[in-house]
């Protein structure tokens, strides 16, 4: 096996993945869970409301397991600092 990492869970358990994604876990196999693929292009958009606002851009948006909407946004200052806002707090540049 090749392995890419390892992590512990709980009572030293280990997990290690392969370089096909494979888990894995107490001797069994299982099927790592894939991202959706992130924007091709990131938007142009600012961060509003609250304490400051930022100018930035929409890396990636996915739903939480609770099905909330979730916008990563990217920072143009600090450089590459990212943050998960609701899309309530993004405004898209046009």
């Amino acid at each position: 096996m090749n392995v890419k990492y390892g992590t512990f869970f709980g009572a030293g358990v280990i997990a290690a993945t392969d370089r096909n994604d494979d888990l894995i876990a107490s001797g069994e196999l299982v099927r790592l869970y894939t991202h959706p693929p992130a924007p091709t292009t990131p938007q142009p958009a600012r961060k509003i409301g609250g304490s400051y606002q930022a100018d930035g851009y929409i890396v990636s948006r996915f739903t939480t397991t609770a099905g909330a909407e979730r916008v990563v946004f990217e920072f143009n200052e600090p450089k590459g600092m990212l943050h998960i806002f609701t899309p309530e707090q993004i405004e898209v540049k046009l």
